[in-house]
């Protein structure tokens, strides 16, 4: 092979990888320690929990084999929810990725965006059960029909999407949400009026490049 076509070949091949890139790969990740890798003093740098009974929750931020370490709640009590949360600064009227990992033994996760009020308000969430938890399925309805591809519409702004997940599995979890007038919104992860066992890793918040 003459040295000039090789050369040409070694070009396109270059081209055509470049082009079959997904449009945010190199977008980067807004959230801060996604990974809870970073742990000082007993504590997930950047993150931040809140709870009106912070008595029923235990947090920890155990290694487990193939992810370091996760963020992990373990809740006593339904009478009362509670967040790892983290607030993160965008652009206004831009679209966003959230995705996550999540896992419980039972009970109910909730993950929310949320910020703002009245019009400018933004209340995008995640839910994830346990397939326990929800009798019709696989036998009379696909777990996909619950989960959808988007979400359907939150009356307060913002879009609700449903998980259903195999007990002490991790699942991917992720939703898109536009910033709409707001420059900055709180990302809340945990457990939801429910007792159980929760747990979070590779949480990240990416901007999706316009026209996609």
């Amino acid at each position: 092979m003459r040295k000039s076509t090789f050369i040409k070949m070694f070009c396109l091949l270059g081209l055509f990888c470049l082009l079959t890139l997904p449009a945010n790969a190199d977008a980067p990740n807004l959230i801060s320690n996604g990974n809870f890798d970073q742990i000082k003093d007993g504590q997930a740098v950047g993150w931040g929990f809140s709870s009106a009974n912070p008595e029923i929750f235990k947090l920890s931020f155990p290694q487990e084999k193939d992810h370091g370490n996760v963020a992990r709640m373990d809740v006593s009590s339904a009478v009362m929810s509670g967040y790892f949360n983290q607030n993160i600064t965008l652009k206004p009227h831009t679209n966003y990725h959230f995705s996550a990992l999540s896992q419980l033994d039972k009970g109910q996760i909730l993950i929310y965006i949320h910020a703002g009020a009245d019009k400018a308000k933004i209340d995008t969430r995640i839910y994830v059960k346990t397939l326990q938890g929800n009798p019709l399925v696989p036998w009379f309805w696909e777990k996909k029909w619950i989960e959808g591809s988007s979400g359907y519409p939150n009356p307060n702004g913002g879009l609700v999407r449903t998980f259903l997940a195999e007990p002490n599995v991790w699942e991917p979890v992720s939703i898109d949400f536009n910033s709409g007038d707001l420059t900055q919104v709180s990302i809340s992860l945990g457990g939801y009026f429910d007792a159980g066992r929760y747990q979070f890793d590779d949480v990240s918040v990416t901007e999706i490049p316009a026209g996609n």
